[in-house]
């Protein structure tokens, strides 16, 4: 089990460039594992920086529309072992439409899921959902999942305590 807060920034009023930063926190379930793997997907360049700690890409391939990308951990880790993992993508290009999706999704265990898109001051949205792709629910996000930054930036942020195992979870703008 595992608590997992991924975010987005967009940069610039146009969409050309975010940054995605995912952080997970794992508790391995089994022994002598030693890689894991990252998933994305997108429009847009989406790994025109790509960093991760702990470990290092060695490779990167495409399955389906998802790349994946597998980070050796460096070290090999045994159940019960405790990691922070956290990975960094500069997109550039990819949230450029009048209407942008901003996904994750859910293919093991996690304890709480927290996910947030921050926009640049001099280009807010005009409106924000959360869609639960599988249970096609739709939540219109509001003042109270907003969040003004230092600077003027403002986060639109969805949290649950109850995440479901294979549901995308996609945050929906407009601008």
């Amino acid at each position: 089990m595992e608590d997992h807060r991924v975010t987005l920034r967009v940069c610039d009023r146009r969409g050309r460039k975010a940054i995605h930063e995912k952080v997970q926190e794992v508790v391995y379930l089994r022994d002598d594992v030693f890689a894991v793997q990252d998933q994305a997907w997108g429009d847009g360049d989406i790994f025109a920086e790509y960093s991760c700690s702990p470990g290092v890409v060695v490779d990167r391939y495409k399955e389906g529309f998802r790349w994946k990308t597998l980070i050796s951990l460096r070290a090999t880790r045994h159940a019960g072992d405790h990691d922070v993992i956290r990975t960094r993508r500069v997109i550039l290009n990819g949230f450029t439409t009048s209407v942008c999706n901003f996904q994750t999704q859910i293919d093991h265990p996690h304890r709480s899921l927290s996910i947030g898109v921050v926009f640049p001051s001099g280009r807010l949205p005009r409106s924000v959902s959360l869609v639960e792709q599988n249970t096609r629910r739709v939540v219109e996000l509001s003042s109270v999942h907003e969040h003004l930054l230092p600077g003027g930036d403002v986060e639109y942020r969805w949290s649950t305590q109850k995440v479901k195992l294979f549901e995308a979870y996609i945050i929906r703008w407009e601008w």
